[in-house]
């Protein structure tokens, strides 16, 4: 990232596990990050997906720091097994956003449904038994008593533009922000804000690469 007269010049590339290639930049300021990104190259077949969901009840399991990493390790892993790339994210309270791009021979229902088995399989196992929360998180699925972190749907949307994509990417992103939980994007560790702002890799997608 290089300034520029008080400005801060964003360049980055997000690589897709198959060798694609999502090009980003822009001019962004301090204080408003996204609003100047633009997308100026988006070469894959399939179209960026808003995916939500959100625990049961709304319960704020999610509260919980280790809980957040968790639910943020099992996200890396299943998009990596998928081949799905990480636009965005971030991981609130009582619910998570995403901004994925899945491969077109991949449905996004699978990917998710297994982002939610997994972390919570282990957040399952990280809580106390006899707790109160998991005394509230049995629910009966199936004529059975079960775990049941999540609620059963998610919301999915299409985004149809690259101007929608980044609506979407800024919405995770400032979403701790407008829930007073932090002061800035970059403040919440458990969202990809930093990505585009420092070198860092998560699993094998390199989400940066400034230039040289």
């Amino acid at each position: 990232m290089r300034k520029l007269g008080g400005r801060a010049l964003l360049r980055c590339s997000v690589a897709h596990p198959t060798g694609d290639e999502f090009r980003l930049t822009g001019t962004v300021t301090h204080h408003h990050y996204f609003s100047c990104v633009k997308l100026i190259h988006y070469d894959h077949d399939g179209r960026a997906r808003f995916v939500t969901f959100a625990t049961r009840d709304f319960l704020p399991v999610l509260s919980n720091p280790i809980f957040r990493d968790l639910v943020t390790e099992s996200m890396v892993e299943v998009c990596a097994q998928f081949r799905v790339t990480i636009l965005a994210y971030v991981i609130m309270p009582e619910h998570v956003h995403l901004v994925l791009v899945p491969p077109v021979d991949v449905r996004l229902g699978n990917v998710v449904g297994e982002i939610k088995r997994i972390s919570a399989k282990r957040i399952h196992s990280a809580l106390p038994n006899n707790c109160d929360l998991l005394r509230r998180l049995v629910a009966v699925r199936d004529g059975q008593c079960r775990f049941a972190l999540w609620q059963k749907r998610c919301y999915d949307h299409n985004c149809r533009t690259e101007a929608e994509v980044w609506q979407k990417v800024e919405y995770c992103h400032f979403n701790p922000v407008r829930r007073g939980l932090v002061r800035a994007p970059q403040d919440w560790r458990w969202s990809s804000c930093t990505w585009y702002a420092t070198d860092e890799r998560v699993g094998e997608t390199r989400k940066y690469k400034p230039d040289k």
